[in-house]
């Protein structure tokens, strides 16, 4: 959606803002109230910076100074993104080098192996928050089937819109692997004495492989793996 769209009219392909992308030009990307402005000069995005919060102004709303930050690539300008109040007051907004938007950690580098750590905790705390459930649990299906829709999810969370090397996959399948054999009551030492395969202890678990639930999701939402 262009800007024109967000400011109701109809489509400019002359217009200077955002961002070029096959023809068209992208200056955002909004969830609820949650909104990404995309500029390719800071002059630009300061004057739809202000623009918004003026808009918003005539209908009540308020945008939080506390949450707007403006992300850089490696070729813009240090140029200050400002948001005018009043006649006479000018605030620069804080710059950063990553932010959370929509639970997923972005960073000015692309790099995937932080939002990869968020992961991995997350999913940990989703699988200490069922362990004793799972514990208690007799029926193997139920079982895995409460890991596959609290514990995959905190670990897959966006990963249907990342290209994953091989070394990042890697990464997903041990973690996911070390939370397998916690929930079938085994730990790493004791699948290497007896000489245990992720296949059996796969077999035994009955929960979901994650790269395929990755896949699927990424099918079914159209984003790359």
């Amino acid at each position: 959606m262009s800007w024109n769209h967000l400011q109701g009219h109809d489509e400019d392909h002359a217009t200077n803002f955002g961002i070029r992308i096959n023809g068209r030009n992208l200056t955002h990307l909004r969830f609820a109230e949650d909104i990404v402005l995309a500029a390719n000069h800071p002059n630009t995005a300061s004057e739809m910076i202000q623009e918004l919060v003026e808009r918003c102004a005539k209908v009540g709303l308020q945008v939080n100074n506390n949450k707007t930050k403006v992300l850089r690539n490696t070729f813009a300008t240090d140029h200050p993104v400002c948001i005018k109040s009043g006649a006479t007051t000018t605030t620069a907004i804080e710059d950063v080098s990553e932010y959370i938007y929509l639970g997923r950690l972005l960073n000015v580098r692309n790099e995937l192996e932080p939002e990869l750590h968020r992961r991995r905790r997350a999913a940990w705390a989703a699988f200490n928050g069922i362990k004793n459930i799972t514990d208690a649990l007799t029926c193997p299906k139920i079982r895995a089937r409460l890991f596959d829709s609290i514990v995959l999810p905190a670990l897959a969370y966006g990963s249907e819109t990342r290209t994953f090397t091989k070394a990042l996959a890697e990464r997903v399948q041990v973690t996911h692997a070390s939370l397998e054999r916690r929930l079938v009551g085994l730990s790493l030492s004791q699948q290497r004495e007896r000489n245990l395969h992720r296949e059996y202890i796969r077999r035994l678990s009955g929960v979901r492989d994650p790269l395929l639930h990755t896949w699927h999701e990424g099918q079914t939402t159209g984003g790359p793996l």
